[in-house]
């Protein structure tokens, strides 16, 4: 799906086609990755801004 929308740059119809889906599944499927991405994104920022997977809460260290 994500190399025919935005590698190729095919529409929608053009990708239910080519996947044997419905248009409504294949919108359906771009919100859900747009929703994944941005999910993805989000851990990142937070990875970055506090060091660990964890977000505000820091790991304290059983030693």
């Amino acid at each position: 799906f994500l190399e025919l929308k935005y590698g190729d740059e095919k529409n929608l119809i053009y990708i239910s086609m080519t996947l044997n889906m419905s248009k409504t599944t294949a919108y359906r499927k771009r919100e859900e990755l747009v929703e994944n991405i941005a999910s993805y994104d989000d851990s990142l920022l937070s990875w970055e801004k506090f060091g660990n997977k964890l977000g505000k809460f820091k790991y304290k260290s059983m030693v």
